[in-house]
């Protein structure tokens, strides 16, 4: 026997069964006793002990997410009292071949004693009693071939054929599973077979037609002459729109000549600088002092005609002369006196 650990939960087979529930297998190791399910953590809908030596169904942890318990092929005899307490949402309990199976038995014995439980058993078995032992089975035999009618039907189109080439159109019909002188169905069986897909497309079309009816009476009403405007007023609206579009011409219209002009004073300007500059440069004038001069009449123009004092340079002080370095003050130098030395 092997005890049920953690590890062997961990390292047990986990998937999803095909009604899409989480399922632990723990099939076939011979538990003895349920112990450490809280090693799965409530992961699981369904967990399967199947082929254990597990005796009484206790031991179970919280689990409110198990709902199925498969104790199949184990030697449980004893249901623990507090189950529903540990497995709220259980809802499927697998016991088949068990020891428990005894007490069974014994509540189906209570059960049908006496005279009220044979009658009870009797009534059983008539309502589950499906056929008799020895006795032969009633099968509907499935008709095949054609009906009387489709027989008539073929020997009135062959007994009418009057060519060979009708016998040989009446050949193929046969042979692609067309009864002769059934092609043309009656009314009664087109009316009871299509009636209801007559009756949706008549109510469809009448529905469609008037739809199109009311379109037809709004479109007419917005074209009555009622509601057209009147001609005057079309012919004044005309008449303002084509004056306004004339203003609106003649503004942009001066404003381009006014742009033109503007352009060609511009040019002229240019001109007429290009001819000075030419005229300086025959006479020696070098560029630069020619731009000075036109800039300068320029500024002079530009400026007001008060023009202001130059301030005359500071004058020297007086009686200093640079050469000696005469001043008036009391120091000064002489140069020595050119001879021969005193001593000499």
């Amino acid at each position: 026997m092997v005890k049920l650990t953690a590890e062997m939960i961990e390292q047990a087979a986990q998937y999803t069964n095909p009604v899409r529930d989480r399922e632990l297998d723990l099939r076939g190791y011979k538990i003895p006793v349920v112990e450490n399910l809280g090693a799965s953590l409530d992961q699981f809908d369904t967990i399967d002990f199947s082929d254990n030596e597990i005796r009484k169904l206790d031991g179970f942890p919280l689990l409110k997410r198990l709902k199925t318990l498969l104790f199949n092929n184990n030697r449980v005899c004893r249901i623990g009292e507090s189950l529903e307490q540990s497995l709220p949402n259980l809802k499927e309990l697998v016991l088949t071949n068990n020891n428990i199976q005894e007490l069974e038995r014994q509540e189906a014995e209570k059960m049908f004693k006496g005279k009220r439980g044979a009658q009870l058993a009797k009534d059983i078995a008539k309502r589950t009693k499906t056929f008799t032992p020895g006795a032969t089975l009633q099968v509907e035999k499935k008709k095949t071939g054609p009906s009387a009618a489709d027989v008539e039907a073929i020997k009135n189109a062959i007994a009418n054929a009057s060519s060979l080439a009708e016998v040989e159109r009446l050949k193929g019909l046969l042979q692609s599973g067309q009864i002769p002188g059934r092609d043309r169905m009656p009314v009664s069986s087109l009316a009871s077979e299509y009636g209801w897909y007559v009756l949706f497309t008549c109510i469809a079309v009448y529905f469609i037609v008037q739809l199109l009816r009311r379109k037809g009476d709004q479109t007419d009403r917005r074209q009555t002459p009622q509601d057209l405007p009147d001609k005057d007023v079309v012919v004044k609206r005309q008449a303002a729109l084509e004056a306004a579009r004339k203003r609106m011409q003649e503004e942009l219209d001066a404003k381009a000549e006014q742009y033109k002009e503007k352009q060609q004073q511009i040019a002229e300007e240019k001109r007429q600088q290009k001819i000075e500059m030419w005229d300086n440069m025959q006479q020696g004038k070098s560029y630069k002092a020619a731009t000075k001069v036109n800039n300068q009449s320029n500024s002079d123009s530009a400026s007001s005609p008060v023009s202001k004092p130059k301030s005359e340079k500071k004058p020297l002080r007086g009686g200093y002369n640079p050469l000696t370095g005469d001043s008036g003050g009391t120091c000064s130098w002489r140069p020595g006196r050119r001879g021969p030395s005193a001593g000499g």
